[in-house]
Order: C-alpha cells, then sequence, then structure tokens
C-alpha cells in the first residue's frame, strides 16, 4: 500500500481489485486528502479518479480487465483484520497468492482450510502452477508474537493439510514462493536460516522459492 501511495502522482490510471473491506480501508484511510490526495473515483470530494475501486465477492471469479485473466478472493485473517488470497487464473493454469496471513491453530479461524478445500482439486489436475505464501519468521518466533504471520513450521503444517485435502502425495514439485520475510535492522538477515527450516522440514518435497529482486521465474 505504501508503495501505491507514493507512486500514484505519477502513476497511470489503473482498477484496483479488492474485498470491500480493503477497498474501505483504502478510501478512509489513505486517499482521503488529509494522509493523502484522493486519488480516487469514490470518497472525498474532489475526486481524482485516477484509481477505480473495484469490490470483488469472496469466492466468485472476476473478469481482469484488457486481460484474458480472472482472479478470485478468499477472505484471510491477519491478527484479526481482513487480509486477502487471489486465485488467479487464465486458461487451465492457475496461481494463488497469499497476502499476510497467520496459521488457523493460532487465530483460532478457518480461513487456510477453507481455501484449500476451494483449490484443492486443481492441485489434484496439477491445474495449480505455484503458490505464493508468505514465510515472516523462523521457527524460533513464539505463537503469540506472530502477529497474523507464519514460520516454516507452520508453512508445513499448514501444506500438509492441503496435500490430504488434495487425496495425498499431491504437492511433490509444486513451487510455493516465500514472500514477506522480515527484515530485521541488524546485519544478520533471515532468508538463510528460514530456507533451512523450509528445506529441513519439506517432505512433501515442495520446491520452496525465495525470490530475488530482478529474477524472472517460470513455472510450468
Amino acid at each position: 500500500m505504501q508503495g501505491l501511495v507514493i507512486a500514484s502522482p505519477d502513476d497511470s490510471n489503473k482498477t484496483i481489485y479488492g474485498l470491500p473491506s480493503v477497498s474501505a480501508e483504502i478510501e478512509q484511510n489513505y486517499f482521503n486528502w488529509k494522509a493523502w490526495p484522493n486519488m480516487l473515483d469514490r470518497g472525498q470530494q474532489p475526486q481524482l479518479k485516477k484509481y477505480h475501486l473495484e469490490d470483488l465477492k469472496p469466492g466468485e471469479a472476476k473478469d481482469l480487465a484488457g486481460t484474458r485473466m480472472t482472479v478470485t478472493p478468499f477472505p484471510l485473517n491477519h491478527a484479526g483484520a481482513e487480509s486477502t488470497a487471489f486465485l488467479i487464473e487464465s486458461g487451465d493454469d492457475a496461481i494463488l497468492c497469499f497476502g499476510d496471513t497467520g496459521p488457523d491453530e493460532v487465530q483460532k479461524a478457518s480461513n487456510m482450510q477453507n481455501i484449500w478445500k476451494a483449490i484443492s482439486d486443481k492441485v489434484r489436475q496439477q491445474k495449480l502452477k505455484a503458490i505464493i505464501l508468505e514465510t515472516s519468521y523462523t521457527n524460533d518466533r513464539p505463537d503469540n508474537l506472530l502477529f497474523g504471520h507464519l514460520t516454516p513450521k507452520w508453512v508445513h503444517k499448514t501444506l500438509h493439510v492441503l496435500d490430504q485435502e488434495a487425496g495425498g502425495n499431491a504437492l511433490k514439485g509444486l513451487p510455493v514462493v516465500v514472500s514477506h520475510i522480515k527484515y530485521p535492522l541488524t546485519d544478520e538477515q533471515p532468508q538463510v536460516a528460514i530456507r533451512q527450516e523450509l528445506e529441513a522440514g519439506n517432505d512433501l518435497g515442495v520446491q520452496f522459492v525465495i525470490p530475488e529482486q530482478g529474477a524472472l521465474y517460470h513455472f510450468q
């Protein structure tokens, strides 16, 4: 969101797709003529109308304007706030991109379980080409300090749930792109430790990918 706000004066016109709660946050707390000029086509006047807010319905596919893709949003629980996972599809190919989320078990929720049920057929049919999933902290982070985020051990646990929903032995070779690593203000960064912990518990045979800035990835 920070990047969108800062770039908005020089950005091109575009549509912002999101769940209604997210659209409301953008309208009320960012582009409101207090924090920033209103670049939207709704909310406080005058509306500069650079960005069109398009509300999505949970679990319903929506055509992405100007493309041959659709997007289906799924609500996530981010320490009590609503975040989103987006299933983006083109033909028979799909990719699932998670926003911030914590474990269902810690948050007393079923958001991730619901998503795994919804996409299990695509996994079974090998139509899901990759999952982008946050892994914010190393395993030594206590559950009461996750603040709506995941660690490698929780990634393993939730991927096992998906594997069970898809019939078992269904995730071998599936790319899981690691996002949202929390970088501390020290010289020691957690990427290496997170990769080691992810690989150490990788009994499902998924392909963990920690992306590098500017790199191009192609998943088949």
